[in-house]
């Protein structure tokens, strides 16, 4: 059976705000509620989820460079004792912002990939408007998109990439880059 870990940051920021998100202004999900996002029956494509967390906040002001640090920070060490995965399956937004930090998201995956190695596949699902970098691109294997804005199909979203992430580990074969 393939392991694969599932889990995300999910905020859409405006840096016009002048309110920061802290840590409560996001929901954390985790265990079974997190599988339960993903309208994908992962047993029966022989995978394992190991659930890390899901923070997902409404729209609003930049994340604190606090509450950033503590989010990459916990789910890095709750990735890293996952070890050894096939597999990532990561549900984002792509639109978070962070006073001082480039690119938060981008910085976030890549920490990934270098937990996972370059063998694990990195499947990820965004907001086609948010911030994709090449950073982004680079370390992920492969990506969907929402269709609909307001997002209406965040579940099938979620899905593709989780399909896609299926079909790369059953049949052995990377996505094209």
């Amino acid at each position: 059976m393939k392991r694969i870990a599932l889990g995300g940051l999910h905020t859409e920021c405006s840096s016009y705000s002048p309110l920061l998100q802290t840590a409560a202004d996001f929901t954390r999900t985790i265990g079974q509620d997190l599988i339960d996002f993903v309208p994908f029956d992962f047993a029966l494509h022989g995978i394992e989820v190991i659930p890390l967390f899901h923070d997902r906040s409404v729209p609003g002001g930049a994340v604190s460079a606090a509450t950033f640090a503590a989010q990459r920070a916990g789910f890095m060490t709750m990735l890293q004792a996952s070890l050894p995965l096939d597999g990532v399956l990561l549900l984002m937004h792509g639109a978070m912002f962070v006073p001082g930090i480039d690119d938060p998201e981008g910085d976030f995956i890549q920490q990934v990939r270098e937990i996972v190695g370059p063998d694990a596949i990195i499947s990820a699902a965004f907001d086609l408007h948010g911030q994709i970098t090449d950073q982004i691109c680079n370390a992920i294997d492969a990506f969907a998109a929402y269709r609909t804005a307001p997002h209406i199909d965040t579940p099938q979203t979620y899905a593709r990439a989780a399909k896609m992430l299926s079909e790369a580990l059953n049949s052995g074969v990377r996505p094209p880059v």
